[in-house]
């Protein structure tokens, strides 16, 4: 399984982190999502291929204040800077303001991923704030930017 590859290369886990703890816990990952009522993840591939090269999730939906958490990862390194992870942000955050009816995203990012928090900005993601390294707040080795993105407000009605 791609994702589960990913999940083990060191240089995505410094980019992105660690998302499975143990072999089977990819399966059982998959398995909830498909349960989930506060999670919806999404394969990203090469529409001219169908390669599996990615994937995008909103997690920690709340359906009160209409919000999610964003997590994204190109695990195929062949695709990295070409723009296939701005394509999956930008359609993602349509459905998931549209379809979903979502107000306001925010994800975490590491200071150090400028390629990443480079994209998200192209996304239009803005840095809202820090959570430095081994506070109380975050117990990480690396500061994490907190960026967000609220849903455009529709246009007046013209008169």
């Amino acid at each position: 399984m791609s994702i589960q590859r990913w999940d083990n290369d060191p240089d995505i886990i410094k980019l992105v982190g660690k998302k499975f703890l143990t072999p089977g816990h990819s399966l059982r990952w998959f398995s909830s999502i498909r349960k989930s009522k506060v999670r919806l993840a999404l394969a990203i591939t090469d529409s001219n291929t169908g390669r599996l090269i990615g994937d995008v999730e909103i997690e920690n939906i709340s359906w009160r204040s209409r919000s999610g958490e964003l997590r994204v990862c190109i695990g195929e390194r062949d695709y990295w800077g070409k723009g296939f992870g701005t394509d999956a942000i930008r359609s993602f955050t349509d459905f998931v303001f549209g379809t979903m009816n979502l107000d306001y995203i925010y994800l975490r990012v590491y200071r150090s991923n400028a390629r990443a928090i480079k994209c998200y900005k192209k996304c239009g993601f803005q840095v809202e704030g820090v959570l430095k390294a081994g506070t109380r707040a975050y117990n990480g080795h690396e500061d994490l930017l907190l960026m967000s993105r609220q849903r455009r407000p529709a246009a007046p009605p013209s008169a």
